[in-house]
């Protein structure tokens, strides 16, 4: 898994040469990260005054917040929209949750108030596509996979490493019904990159996400299981969603496995809902889940993952190496 070292200790730390912070920042923005395309993105964060709200940060001189468990824990509140209390002792490692904007946060939406619904939209990912991390342009399989799931089985667009082709992958989602997942895309863009960063500070475990676009009535996977905490955000177009119990009986799967089912090999749905944008949720690792746009517009939704590779098994495997 790739995840984020924190932004903020990168930006405010001079390195041997004793190079000021100006500098510092320029360096770092160099490394990939184009802070010019993604600002504004994060307004969310602040609007409920996050910036001052928790009582252990402190107001650096240059007018920065320390990072700390506190205020990650408050930003992935708003975030959900869930009191944390509740959903740690409810929700985390046990059922679902999924919340939906209030009224006054689809108004804002409207007039265009930078909130999570709006971190990334579909000319993002052609913008992703294209960019380059250094001299290094996005691969296939690495970066991006190109897939469709079409009467019970999984269609990739390629299955060999290499520079991804951005028309070629347009074609494919417009004219043959592919979705595209771009994996680890905080590589490319601040807004996912702070964000992992800050939700590192809570969970005290690395983050990643992904986003998975997919044209209208079609899905990208079939019905599986992964081994992480997964959170998504809808961003656009709406996608129906299927939660089922695990056939296997198996309440704690092992790690580092995604396991596919076959539909017929799956109960009833415990759950089956749609997505609209702004609706944040959150499933524990292990859950059964499909999910398929509607019939007349794509989808993109975001996820982050965490807790892979995090068990006392995992510990003692690492301890073996």
């Amino acid at each position: 898994m790739m995840w984020a070292t924190s932004q903020w200790e990168t930006i405010h730390t001079t390195d041997s040469k004793g190079e000021n912070r100006d500098e510092s920042i320029t360096r770092k923005r160099k490394r990939g990260q184009d802070s010019s395309s993604d600002e504004g993105r994060v307004q969310w964060w602040w609007d409920k005054g996050l910036e001052a709200s928790c009582s252990h940060c402190q107001k650096r001189s240059d007018g920065h917040i320390s990072q700390c468990h506190s205020r990650a824990r408050e930003l992935l509140g708003t975030l959900l929209r869930i009191d944390m209390t509740t959903f740690e002792e409810k929700h985390w490692g046990k059922v679902p949750s999924i919340t939906s904007p209030t009224d006054e946060e689809r108004k804002r939406m409207n007039l265009g108030t930078r909130l999570p619904a709006q971190m990334l939209g579909i000319k993002d990912i052609d913008r992703l596509l294209r960019k380059k991390r250094g001299d290094r342009p996005v691969r296939y399989l690495k970066d991006v996979d190109v897939t469709k799931y079409v009467n019970g089985k999984r269609m990739s667009l390629v299955d060999h490493d290499g520079p991804a082709d951005a028309d070629e992958i347009w074609k494919a989602f417009k004219e043959d019904g592919y979705s595209i997942r771009l994996v680890h895309p905080q590589q490319y863009d601040d807004t996912l990159y702070e964000l992992c960063a800050y939700l590192q500070e809570y969970f005290g475990s690395p983050v990643g996400c992904g986003t998975y676009l997919t044209p209208a009535n079609t899905q990208g996977f079939g019905p599986h299981y992964d081994d992480a905490e997964i959170f998504v955000v809808q961003l656009e177009g709406r996608k129906r969603w299927r939660l089922y119990d695990r056939p296997d009986k198996v309440s704690s799967p092992r790690t580092m496995r995604v396991t596919d089912f076959k539909e017929e090999d799956l109960s009833k749905p415990f759950k089956d809902f749609w997505l609209e944008p702004g609706d944040v949720m959150y499933f524990p690792r292990g859950i059964v889940h499909q999910a398929i746009s509607s019939e007349t517009e794509h989808s993109l939704h975001l996820t982050f993952s965490t807790y892979q590779r995090n068990t006392w098994f995992d510990l003692f495997q690492y301890g073996r190496m």
